[in-house]
């Protein structure tokens, strides 16, 4: 379930799904200021599908990047340590190398 947490302007936090509280989401793919500026002009209210399909595809790249990693790491880690560095202790393989 998509859960609501508002963040009021107190710093305090709430679990809310009344009427009052109000979330959008800015949606952008660049970092820019126009592309930004555009978002904040264009909020829109949160979709649910959208939201459970970045968890899922964030569960996957986690589970393939540390089974690959494990994979190429047994596999080919010596290689690479005769090819590139001696020093070599881990191949990592991910969209995203850092959490």
């Amino acid at each position: 379930a998509v859960t609501r947490r508002a963040i009021h302007s107190n710093g305090s936090t709430s679990n809310d799904d009344s009427a009052s509280t109000r979330i959008h989401r800015a949606k952008f793919s660049a970092i820019t200021s126009k592309a930004i500026q555009d978002a904040f002009a264009s909020l829109e209210e949160p979709d649910p599908d959208l939201s459970r399909s970045v968890d899922a595809r964030q569960e996957l790249d986690l589970r393939i990047g540390v089974a690959l990693t494990r994979l190429l790491t047994w596999r080919c880690v010596n290689i690479a340590r005769k090819r590139f560095s001696a020093s070599t202790r881990m191949i990592s393989y991910g969209p995203c190398q850092t959490p």
